[in-house]
Formats: structure tokens, C-alpha cells, sequence
């Protein structure tokens, strides 16, 4: 590359940063005036996290709700999926890149002779690191099982959502099954989703699964699978259709199988039989075999916490109101969707069957922990992705995730662009220390600031919703001109370079945020 080519390259990197300078700081003065909150009530909100574990009645209710849209059902030809990641206890969430043919260093161990294995949080499970592993980026929780939400080099994207429980009482592990190795193993060898799914039946297969019930969300630049995944060795895997969409709560949702249908289907080879074996399913009783009735616990199934969210996130995309007896595995939207329709279902605090926003700002204390039912978007919302996987693109530029910084609905979503793998996040991102509140970490200065909302939501919500609309419709105006430009820079410079100028431009926004929201914090606490 010339001495020329590479000073334009440097020159565009310059320019992704001062096109950060658009952005306004939208939120006003006159909001600051509103209610100031003592250090101490706001030290109080926050260590609730990790103490009131009393606000929901059992654990399905602190977990997750994701989406999954095939590309014939978008407006673009993408690939969506969506997913809040929602989690109690002492949590903290930091960003990080991992190289090819690196062990991941929280599950990573050098044997005397010099292997590297990976180690499984809390069980006796050991398995060899892969020889050749591919690049990933993601989200994780140190400490936190199952809440890593990665994507790979090749665009192949993993995370999950508890399924609550299974009827399965006798499950077959291996030294107490694989649990949070199996999205790590995944994003480190699978180059399609399918891929993905064959590597997580044969890890089960192999290990047993050591957690009660999962829904696994893989995707790639041109489709989506859902992987029910049951305590021991027992798994189903179904397709998304193209032109459809799924909705994912904490309950099993895959019903009718097909497994001679390998285009649409996978799973494990006697998942009838056994259910028949267990007495969970009678041909005669029962007619047509139903996955989820079948291995699913029943209770959970019926969890209106679960039923509730499915049936709102249907209902937002496809205008139907679907008996919650009876809710689909799919089923096709009312219109070709975009990242923002996904975007509003996962900030959604209402259902179809109660609308609860008038509860929240009618009692004193936190909007969201006043909600009567669990919404799709709670309290306890760490982050939330929408990813775009775009076929007709390099992955570097076309896979994307729109990633909200804790409560989706009361932050911004960024773009991340793949190309990330080539660089880093600033450091902000990438750390917090769970037993200290610390506003030098992007962590704990978006968890404040959700506090901060909160306390005083009917004062702050119109300039948070003001700033947040503000600069994503910014951010959604930038896409194309910033992609254009990397598409240059790939098509010369190749995908380094053009993953350097993503990098650089993502790294940019983030920041960008980060000072914003960090300014709304000081000034609210100083009650400026």
C-alpha cells in the first residue's frame, strides 16, 4: 500500500471522529432542576441489585426475552436478532475482543505439559482448547453462568435465554456436564449457524448439558436457528423460517419436530422415544408430539412472566393477539422490519393483556421496580442487542449489533461493527469491579444513570427519551456514508485496514455516549 493511500485511509479515520461532533447534548437545563437525590437514596437503589432478590417470585423472572427475524422478513434482506440480557445478583458487564487462536482468559488453563484446557465454572468438566479458534468480540459478565453474548469473525452470533426448568430428573453428565463452555467452544469454531448448532448437539451429546433447560439464539449472515437444549443429553434445534419471526421469553418454544426434515430440524436421535420412555408422551393421549410440552415443566410453561412477554413481542410484530395456550413458534410479521421495530419491543414496558407505565410513574420510588408484571424491559436489564447480519456485505461491515448499555429503554443503542476484532474497546468499556461503583467505568456511569431516571422518571424521562431519539436517528442517517466508505477502504486497503476504520468509528460513538450520559449523571447529582 502507498505512502498515498494509506494518509487518505488516515484522513477517513480522522473523519469518523469529527463526524462525532454532529451529535448534540440534547438534554436541558431546566431538566436539573427537578428532584436531586441524596448520595444515600441513590446507593440505596443501586445495592438493591444485587440484595432485593425478593422483587420477582422465582428466577424465570429475572432472565431474558430475545427475537429472531429471517431475512425475507426484513426490510433490508438482513438477518435480525435481538436480545435483552437481563440479570440479578452482584452483575457487572464489560466489553472485550478476543483474537484468533487465543484461549479466552476467564475459562483458559496451561497444563504442567503445556496444553491449554478450558476449566467449567463450578463443575469437574475439562475440555482441550481448540488448535485453530476464530476471533470474536462480545459482552460477559465475570462470574455471571451463561451470560456471554458473542460473535465471531465469520458473523456467526450466540447468546441464550434460561428455559426455567425440564421435566428432567436423571440427567447423564460427564464430570457435571458442559454449561457455560458450550457458546465459547461455538463462537470459536463455527463458521455458518449451522455449524453452530451441529457443534452444540455434539457437545451435548458428549458432556450432558449441566443446567436445567436453555434456549440457545444462533444466527449468521443468512439464518437463524433456536436450539432447545435439556438437563443431560437431550436437544432440538429448529430453523427460523425466512419469512418469519420468533419470539423467546424463558420457556421452551419449539413444538412440532420434524427431524427427517434436516434442512429445518436437528436433534437428538431418540428425543421422541425418550419422552415416550420418561411417560411425558403418548402418541395415543397426546396425538402430535409437542417438543415443549413434552420437556418442558409445565408451570413454567404457563408462567404468565413468560406467556406475557412471548405474547406482547408477537403482538408488536404481526399485530396478532395470539391465546397465550397456544402461542407459535413463529409466525410472519404485518410489515418487513427494521433494527428499530426490534429496538421498540425490547423497550417495551407494557402487554397486550395490562399496560403498565401508568403503574410505575403513579408510585413514589423506581419506575421500573413498580411494574406490576415483569416486563420485556426491566429493572434488571444489563444490555440489549439488536444485530444486523447483512449477506451481501464482508462481514466486518455488515455484521453490526445496536447495543443499549443497561435499560434498554432509557439508553442509546450504539453500533458495534464487527470490525472491531482488528482493534479494541476504550477503556471505559472494558472493566468494573461489582463491589465498587466507580463513574471512571462505562458499567457502573449507565447503571447510575438508569438509577437516576428512575427515581425521577416523570421529570426525566421526555429528555432522556429527547437525547436517546436524537442521536440514533443520527446514528441510522450516518450508516450507509460510514459503510460506503469502509466498502472503499476494504475494496483497497483490505479488511484490516477497513476493520481499523469501523473500530476507530465505533470506538468514537461509544464515547461520545459515555461523556454524554456521564455529564446528565454529575449534573443531576450536583442538582445543577
Amino acid at each position: 500500500m502507498s505512502f498515498k493511500s494509506t494518509k487518505k485511509i488516515l484522513a477517513l479515520l480522522a473523519m469518523a471522529t469529527i463526524v462525532l461532533c454532529i451529535f448534540p447534548s440534547i438534554y436541558n437545563s431546566s431538566l436539573l432542576s427537578s428532584k436531586t437525590l441524596t448520595s444515600g437514596e441513590v446507593f440505596r437503589q443501586l445495592n438493591t441489585i444485587s440484595t432485593d432478590n425478593a422483587l420477582y417470585e422465582n428466577e424465570s423472572e429475572y432472565q431474558c426475552t430475545a427475537i429472531l427475524v429471517g431475512k425475507a422478513a426484513s426490510a433490508d434482506g438482513s438477518v435480525l436478532v435481538a436480545h435483552n440480557e437481563d440479570d440479578s445478583g452482584k452483575v457487572v458487564d464489560i466489553l472485550f475482543v478476543n483474537p484468533s487462536n487465543t484461549p479466552m482468559s476467564l475459562y483458559a488453563y496451561r497444563l504442567t505439559n503445556g496444553t491449554w484446557v478450558y476449566k467449567e465454572p463450578n463443575t469437574l468438566l475439562t475440555v482441550p482448547v481448540p488448535k485453530r479458534t476464530y476471533a470474536f468480540w462480545g459482552a460477559v459478565m465475570p462470574g455471571i453462568s451463561f451470560s456471554g453474548r458473542y460473535v465471531n469473525e465469520y458473523g456467526v452470533v450466540i447468546f441464550s435465554n434460561s428455559a426455567g426448568s425440564s421435566r428432567e430428573d436423571k440427567p447423564e453428565l460427564v464430570n457435571g456436564g458442559i454449561r457455560d463452555l458450550l457458546r465459547l467452544l461455538v463462537v470459536q469454531q463455527a463458521k455458518t449457524a449451522r455449524e453452530a448448532v451441529q457443534i452444540i448437539g455434539t457437545l451435548v451429546e458428549t458432556y450432558g448439558y449441566g443446567a436445567p433447560a436453555r434456549n440457545y439464539i444462533v444466527a449468521d449472515l443468512n439464518e437463524a436457528w433456536v436450539v432447545d437444549v435439556v438437563y443431560g443429553k437431550h436437544w432440538v434445534a429448529q430453523r427460523v423460517p425466512d419469512d418469519s419471526i420468533v419470539v423467546i421469553a424463558n420457556s421452551f418454544v419449539i413444538r412440532q419436530v420434524n427431524l427427517t426434515d434436516t434442512k429445518n430440524f436437528m436433534g437428538s436421535k431418540d428425543l421422541i422415544d425418550y419422552a415416550i420412555k420418561r411417560g411425558w408422551y403418548d402418541p395415543a393421549r397426546d396425538g402430535v408430539f409437542d417438543f415443549a410440552k413434552a420437556y418442558g415443566d409445565p408451570a413454567n410453561q404457563a408462567s404468565l412472566y413468560n406467556v406475557y412477554r412471548q405474547q406482547t413481542g408477537l403482538y408488536m410484530l404481526t399485530g396478532i393477539s395470539y391465546p397465550t395456550n397456544d402461542l407459535p413458534f413463529s409466525a410472519k410479521p404485518n410489515r418487513k422490519l427494521m433494527p428499530q421495530d426490534l429496538m421498540a419491543v425490547l423497550r417495551t414496558v407494557n402487554h397486550v393483556a395490562i399496560t403498565q407505565d401508568k403503574y410505575g410513574t403513579s408510585l413514589s420510588g423506581s419506575f421500573h421496580r413498580n411494574l406490576p408484571i415483569r416486563p420485556i424491559s426491566p429493572w434488571h436489564n444489563q444490555d440489549s442487542w439488536v444485530v444486523q447480519l447483512r449477506s451481501w456485505l464482508p462481514p466486518i461491515i455488515g455484521v453490526v449489533v445496536w447495543r443499549a448499555a443497561n435499560i434498554a429503554d432509557e439508553n442509546v443503542y450504539v453500533p458495534i461493527y464487527l470490525g472491531m476484532i482488528y482493534s479494541d474497546f476504550p477503556a471505559p468499556y472494558k472493566f468494573a469491579d461489582p463491589n465498587k461503583i466507580d463513574l471512571n467505568s462505562a458499567y457502573w456511569t449507565f447503571r447510575l444513570f438508569s438509577v437516576l431516571v428512575d427515581l425521577d422518571y416523570q421529570n426525566r424521562n421526555a429528555t432522556v427519551s429527547k437525547y436517546r431519539t436524537t442521536i440514533e436517528t443520527e446514528l441510522f442517517n450516518l450508516q450507509p456514508y460510514v459503510e460506503e466508505e469502509a466498502l472503499k477502504i476494504y475494496n483497497t486497503a483490505g479488511p484490516e485496514v477497513a476493520g481499523k476504520y469501523l473500530a476507530y468509528y465505533t470506538s468514537g460513538v461509544l464515547m461520545k455516549i459515555y461523556t454524554d450520559i456521564l455529564e446528565m449523571v454529575r449534573a443531576w447529582q450536583s442538582g445543577a
